[in-house]
């Protein structure tokens, strides 16, 4: 039996079922230790190797894994992924995780202020700014919660700061002019 295996992330492969012989083929050059013996032995690219028992196997440019347990007489190809992309595709997962949470929680918040729940919202507000400090964007939304309250000075000064780091957000600019004008 042949298979294919590609990791997408992680330090760690673990194949599992009955414990044997197993025959890897190796995509790029590097090492395995064998975790009991620590016996360590180098190989090359495209140099199918006989593993028995638990092996960390470590490639140039590559995520290490360990296989162990792996049916006995095994044919496997081992792809680990660069390392490169490894952490890129981790750490995508992580923005993308973070982004959805400031994105729902932004439009909570929008919500709230909309219904005049302003102490909500602003408590909200106070969550991301704990959790992400350099998000002048929210200035934009905490200078709305100031127009709500009537502080209208406070929002003008947090109108600047959030236009001082997004000069081309138009809301922004008009809601600034606007409280400039009560004036």
């Amino acid at each position: 039996m042949k298979k294919q295996i590609m990791i997408f992330f992680g330090a760690l492969l673990f194949f599992t079922t009955a414990l044997g012989d197993v025959e890897l083929t190796m995509t790029e050059r590097g090492e395995t230790v064998n975790v009991e013996t620590k016996e360590r032995k180098a190989f090359a690219a495209g140099e199918v190797i006989n593993l028995a028992g638990t092996v960390w196997v470590e490639q140039e440019n590559r995520v290490p894994i360990i296989v162990y347990r792996a049916n006995a007489g095994s044919k496997i190809d081992i792809l680990a992924p660069k390392i490169e992309d490894a952490l890129y595709k981790q750490k995508q997962v992580s923005i993308d995780a973070e982004l959805s949470e400031v994105l729902l929680k932004y439009s909570t918040i929008q919500k709230n202020i909309k219904s005049r729940r302003v102490d909500e919202a602003m408590k909200d507000i106070s969550l991301l700014r704990n959790k992400f400090p350099n998000v002048v964007f929210l200035d934009f939304l905490e200078a709305s919660i100031a127009v709500v309250k009537g502080e209208h000075d406070r929002a003008k000064n947090l109108l600047k700061r959030g236009l001082t780091a997004h000069p081309d957000f138009e809301e922004g600019k008009k809601l600034l002019e606007q409280l400039e004008r009560r004036q």
